[in-house]
């Protein structure tokens, strides 16, 4: 017996393509994605108690998502399109305040540092997230308010890499590379809708 409790759902939103972030250190708020048609892609918390009825964090004309709450729970990162290209911001957290850009080259997918004292930040070579460029740490102050401080590029991954994923301790990164003779195909598939209800 592994104790396991049964899956249960979160979010139910018909018709509304919704993807998670994560839960913030205390575990009292979950924060996901949920797209609009009115205002894009906004971020939502979920109450971990009481009614657990999901309210708008943050909604605006543009795109914000893929948030990443500060280890001291008063912060989170997030993407946003509002510069006319995919930035890192950070706001206040549970309650938005001010907010603070933290990339100046483009940046998506920020990841903190145990500690707080870093963000790491993923930048796209191109259109739509299609391939990764430069990989950059900023120091940031988290303490009594945010500061951050000049992104330092770390490096650039291979132009076949994909999917790069970094360590809790921004230390390695694992990825999936492709294997040698590997070509590349594209498989459509028909009649899909009863595979997946």
């Amino acid at each position: 017996m592994t104790g396991a409790a049964a899956p249960e759902k979160l979010t139910e939103s018909p018709g509304t393509f919704e993807y998670p972030a994560g839960w913030s250190p205390d575990g009292e708020w979950f924060v996901f994605t949920r797209l609009d048609n009115g205002t894009q892609y906004d971020l939502w918390l979920l109450p971990a108690r009481g009614d657990r009825k999901p309210v708008r964090f943050l909604e605006t004309p543009f795109d914000e998502n893929i948030a990443s709450i500060s280890p001291d729970g008063r912060w989170v990162a997030y993407d946003s399109d509002e510069s006319g290209t995919p930035e890192i911001f950070v706001t206040s957290f549970p309650v938005p305040g001010e907010k603070h850009r933290v990339s100046t080259s483009g940046g998506y997918r920020a990841q903190w540092s145990p500690g707080g004292r870093q963000l790491f930040v993923w930048s796209s070579a191109g259109p739509f997230g299609s391939s990764l460029g430069p990989a950059y740490v900023v120091d940031v102050q988290t303490a009594p308010t945010f500061k951050a401080g000049t992104p330092r590029r770390l490096f650039t991954p291979p132009r076949n890499v994909f999917g790069l994923s970094a360590t809790r301790d921004l230390q390695r990164f694992l990825t999936a590379v492709p294997v040698e003779g590997w070509t590349p195909a594209l498989r459509v598939t028909l009649n899909f809708q009863p595979a997946i209800e």
